[in-house]
């Protein structure tokens, strides 16, 4: 992608009758019920946006990666997208301090979401709708 952010967004996005993401408005990409999850509506869900003039395309390709989580090495400073069974994508080097703590802001709002986190894809940031979601959780965290 051309850009990319960590960002959030409340429980209450994905569950309830105020619910503005599922399946008819996500374009690629997949979400499932959450609303067994013993997480509050008001706790945020994190994610990773990713911005990109090919949007589409892009979402199209990652819709057939099998997404399974977001992975971050603070160590070594590596943002891995894993995929599948045994696949991972490095997809972004965290150099600076201020990436890092955004990393780890990032960590402790999955854990505190019970594992919970997205992956979104739009044209700019202004846009309102995505061209992919995908709701993703590890049960690692």
């Amino acid at each position: 992608g051309d850009k990319w952010a960590f960002v959030d967004l409340p429980m209450s996005e994905l569950r309830g009758p105020g619910a503005s993401i599922d399946s008819s408005n996500i374009g690629f990409g997949n979400v499932f019920s959450v609303k067994d999850i013993d997480v509050s509506d008001d706790t945020p869900i994190p994610g990773l946006l990713i911005t990109s003039a090919r949007a589409e395309p892009l979402a199209a390709w990652m819709s057939g990666t099998e997404l399974a989580s977001i992975s971050v090495n603070l160590e070594k400073g590596d943002l891995v997208l894993e995929v599948g069974i045994d696949t991972e994508y490095m997809f972004a080097r965290l150099w600076d301090l201020q990436q890092r703590e955004e990393a780890a802001t990032f960590l402790r709002a999955c854990r505190e979401a019970r594992g919970l986190h997205f992956i979104a894809v739009q044209q700019s940031l202004e846009d309102d709708g995505v061209k992919g979601f995908w709701l993703l959780r590890n049960y690692d965290i």
